[in-house]
């Protein structure tokens, strides 16, 4: 009966001691937000490019040697544009810290540009593989970019202003 119970228990534990994964909810704009980051004006003068963003740095809880199977990112945002016209593109990087998220490695999320004026955008995208590194550590940089274009004769102004912006975190645990 000895023999047969420790067989039960050695079988449940080797069941509990499958893949662990973890998932970590963090609302970026709760960051943004009070610091006044989740707004970034733009400007581009007639029939040309330019970019504008803004950088902050996110506190998480840290996650050491274990590896981020995927990050997800979910949200809005809205252009309020208060002159001419074009396309407005929103992009995210991502780095261990500030000056790292200019490097274009760095990028995260890359939508497709949008009219402005026009709708808001909807963010719902995994984020580059390339960049699931950054979230084991304990703090991380984001840099959101509004790049736009203006094929027309009156320059194109106005802000984008991020309404919500969540990521989901799947850590896998490395237990050896």
């Amino acid at each position: 009966m000895k023999a047969k119970w420790a067989g039960m228990v050695l079988l449940a534990l080797g069941a509990g001691c499958g893949q662990g994964r973890a998932i970590f909810n963090v609302d970026v704009l709760s960051f943004l937000k009070p610091t006044g980051r989740d707004t970034v004006p733009y400007l581009v003068p007639p029939l040309t490019s330019a970019t504008a963003s803004t950088v902050q740095k996110i506190s998480l809880p840290g996650v050491g040697s274990s590896i981020v199977d995927t990050v997800h990112a979910v949200g809005t945002a809205t252009f309020i544009n208060s002159g001419g016209s074009g396309t407005i593109q929103l992009q995210l990087y991502v780095a261990t810290d500030s000056a790292g998220t200019y490097n274009a490695s760095a990028l995260a999320i890359s939508l497709p540009a949008s009219s402005v004026p026009g709708p808001d955008v909807t963010i719902d995208a995994d984020l580059s593989s390339a960049v699931n590194s950054v979230f084991t550590s304990s703090q991380l940089w984001a840099r959101v970019v509004a790049g736009g274009t203006n094929p027309g004769a009156t320059t194109l102004q106005g802000k984008m202003v991020l309404k919500s912006l969540n990521l989901r975190i799947v850590v896998q645990d490395k237990l050896f």
